[in-house]
């Protein structure tokens, strides 16, 4: 596939030889932004059937129709689970996160509520709209699933085999000390800024799970913190 052709999530079913029909804003974005002509070939993708190459067919003032001819990605099958919960931030620091959460292969985005979190509600709508947008650009395809908030102890109804915590009083045990290859199900786990107070990181440190890490010596922004994490358990995985 040329790494040139347009990426478009489509969550219809997606099948060789299937005609697709589109209007709105994906009708805009490939006619007046991607200035697309009958016969050009356009990628389309989704989280349950994988990566196909389709043609356009025909376009009419407000439509235009997709035949798909050609499988180019299989579907993802996902062997080990990863979770980001993070304290959602202010500004655009949350679309920062989840652009970066999914252009890293993060496969669930969970907001987590603390005694120190300040946004305390977040659009999951336009949060899902940005992870389309970095997966279509990143060549990723599929989607991270995105949850509404949750507080700290609920996070934990989940199973996991390792909570990597990162935690700024921490100063010697570093990610790639906690992990191991076997594991397949991890939480990588931001706090606010200003950090968990001290009952949220007693409850944590209580966690058998829960391995408390330190990122830098230096103290790092939410956001910097995550891509930070994410980046380096995922190249452990390499």
């Amino acid at each position: 596939m040329a790494k040139s052709l347009v990426r478009l999530y489509i969550s219809a079913n997606l099948a060789t030889d299937e005609i697709l029909e589109l209007s709105g804003k994906s009708y805009n974005y490939l006619i007046n932004v991607m200035r697309k002509r009958l016969g050009d070939e356009v990628v389309v993708f989704n989280s349950q059937n994988g990566e196909f190459i389709t043609s356009i067919r025909q376009i009419t003032k407000k439509s235009l129709t997709l035949e798909i001819t050609a499988l180019s990605k299989e579907k993802v099958e996902i062997r080990r689970h990863l979770t980001l919960a993070f304290s959602p931030l202010k500004g655009d620091n949350n679309s920062l996160i989840i652009q970066k959460a999914t252009e890293l292969g993060i496969n669930q985005i969970t907001p987590v509520l603390t005694d120190r979190t300040i946004v305390r509600s977040i659009n999951n709508e336009k949060l899902l709209s940005i992870a389309i947008e970095a997966a279509e650009q990143s060549e990723r395809v599929d989607l991270p699933d995105i949850l509404q908030p949750v507080g700290l102890s609920k996070l934990f109804d989940n199973k996991y085999d390792l909570a990597i915590f990162c935690d700024e009083q921490e100063r010697n045990a570093s990610i790639f000390d906690v992990l191991d290859k076997d594991f397949c199900a991890i939480l990588v786990l931001v706090g606010p800024e200003g950090g968990f107070t001290d009952n949220e990181r007693e409850f944590l440190l209580s966690k058998q799970e829960v391995r408390a890490v330190c990122l830098n010596h230096n103290i790092l922004r939410a956001e910097t913190a995550v891509i930070s994490a994410i980046s380096v358990v995922q190249s452990f995985f390499l």
